[in-house]
């Protein structure tokens, strides 16, 4: 048996702290007098004093080490390789960030200095509409902050850009001005929500438009995703404060695979429904004004019979649309709302995972318009092709074609640049007796053709191909007729091969 003293010698470690090892339970003696207090250890305390000072290295705290002989080690250790990962990255954000700041220096660059921290809003008097241009919306707030009695006037100014892209005209903004408590009405005051944070960078108005370039590039770099309007806080001495709100991407799952509730029907959502606009907030939405620039997967959706599903939409009950998604069925709410003659639907889009394989973790807006209000079963919305043709052969197609790219419009294929890397389909064979093999990355498909067409008889579809030249190779255009297709609104992409 050793003494603590013993013990000290042999791992190094100081008696104060194998004591208060003792005192938390983490190293406990074999044995101790009673009478002087003397704590002995066994020599198999070695190995448990060396296991505490290796994890210690590893980063693991005194509770988490204790807790590591009773608790499910393989998920403490992926915990902790989770945790060490993130401080990795944001050692990396910081060093590139060193860097940027050094050649900024160097190229006699403004530097930036952008701040994520919670904020809040002020009392303000408010105006939103859509504006011609930025002059228009200063020239609408100076003309407000001259109808507000001068002793009510705070020094601040806003105006807030529900705009989710650049643009120069019909501008969607928020105009304000501050004001203090003898001020009173309805729609007084804006904030920026519960538990958001703000990222902040402070500019002049010369340099706005480079400081809203250079918030965008630093929140992409830094994985963060815009939940949010921008808010330009303008002080009397013309010093203003960018902000928008934020939250952090991550490489983890934010939304996980659920249960479906029991079917409850909601004879308001039954029929068909148009995509207008996805939207960071409802509070973004204009009609006739969207702000999205991209085509998502599910720009015509309908709400079957009895709660149907078909292709991505893993079917719906009253407030809740389900899709299929790599972590599981997911559960979308919706609300449906009345706008003049139009019937609109919000539902709160849970994002899985975006392009660039970041998860995000709140939730874009989705907003429809219901063209109909027809039931409809899955059969009724399938589009489908003649697929009865006679096989002709095409001699100049026969073999085994490379997969190249892939493309929503044939216009998007540039010989000298690739559009997508990591793709599905790898390869293309014609056969002569009539098949052609689709080989993708998890298996094979065999499908009938005819000169000009690859039939599919399971999903009724018929794609045309097409032999270009371009830069003086061969390449083979082939349709692509998924659920995008069948079930989406009739889209249709384009593969491209080269043999």
């Amino acid at each position: 048996m050793y003494k603590i003293g013993d013990l000290s010698r042999c791992t190094g470690l100081t008696v104060k702290t194998l004591r208060y090892w003792s005192d938390i339970g983490l190293l406990v003696p074999d044995e101790t007098d009673r009478f002087t207090g003397y704590r002995y250890y066994s020599a198999s305390k070695l190995l448990e004093c060396y296991r505490i000072i290796a994890l210690k290295e590893l980063g693991f705290s005194l509770d988490e080490i204790r807790a590591f002989a009773e608790s499910d080690k393989t998920r403490l250790i992926e915990s902790k390789t989770a945790e060490l990962e993130r401080s990795v990255r944001e050692s990396e954000a910081k060093l590139r960030r060193l860097r940027e700041l050094r050649s900024e220096l160097e190229e006699g660059k403004n530097m930036y200095d952008i701040v994520i921290k919670p904020a809040e809003g002020f009392r303000a008097v408010t105006e939103r509409r859509i504006f011609a241009d930025r002059k228009e919306a200063l020239a609408a707030l100076a003309a407000l902050r001259e109808r507000i009695p001068k002793r009510a006037l705070g020094a601040r100014s806003v105006i807030i850009s529900y705009e989710t892209e650049y643009r120069e005209t019909d501008l969607d903004l928020e105009i304000g001005v501050e004001v203090d408590r003898s001020v009173s009405g309805k729609n007084l005051g804006f904030s920026f929500g519960t538990d958001i944070e703000t990222a902040t960078l402070v500019t002049t108005e010369p340099e706005l438009d480079s400081a809203y370039r250079e918030l965008n590039r630093r929140l992409a770099a830094d994985d963060c995703q815009i939940v949010g309007a921008y808010y330009e806080i303008l002080h009397g001495d013309g010093v203003i404060e960018l902000k928008v709100p934020v939250c952090r991407l991550t490489d983890d799952r934010v939304f996980t695979g659920e249960e479906k509730l029991p079917f409850e029907n909601d004879p308001d959502a039954v029929g068909r429904w148009k995509l207008l606009d996805v939207v960071p907030t409802e509070e973004h939405f204009v009609y006739s004004h969207p702000k999205a620039t991209y085509s998502p997967w599910l720009e015509e959706l309908y709400f079957l019979s009895g709660g149907g599903e078909y292709w991505g939409v893993a079917g719906w009950s009253r407030g809740v649309l389900y899709n299929y998604s790599p972590a599981g069925i997911l559960s979308n709410p919706y609300r449906i709302e009345r706008r003049g003659e139009h019937k609109l639907m919000f539902i709160a889009m849970k994002s899985c995972i975006r392009n660039d394989g970041k998860f995000a973790g709140v939730p874009n807006i989705w907003v429809y318009e219901q063209t109909d209000g027809k039931e409809r079963s899955r059969e009724d919305i399938r589009l489908t092709d003649r697929v009865d043709y006679p096989f002709v052969p095409d001699e100049r197609v026969l073999g085994v074609w490379q997969v190249r790219d892939f493309v929503r419009e044939r216009a998007d294929f540039d010989p000298e640049k690739q559009n997508h890397t990591d793709l599905f389909m790898q390869k293309l064979e014609f056969r002569s007796d009539g098949r052609c093999i689709y080989t993708s990355k998890n298996n094979s498909h065999a499908r009938r053709w005819t000169k000009g067409l690859t039939l599919n008889d399971a999903s009724r579809t018929a794609c045309a191909y097409e032999l270009v030249t371009l830069c003086g190779r061969e390449y083979l255009f082939v349709e692509w007729k998924s659920g995008d297709y069948s079930f989406g609104g009739g889209r249709i992409y384009w593969y491209i091969f080269e043999r």
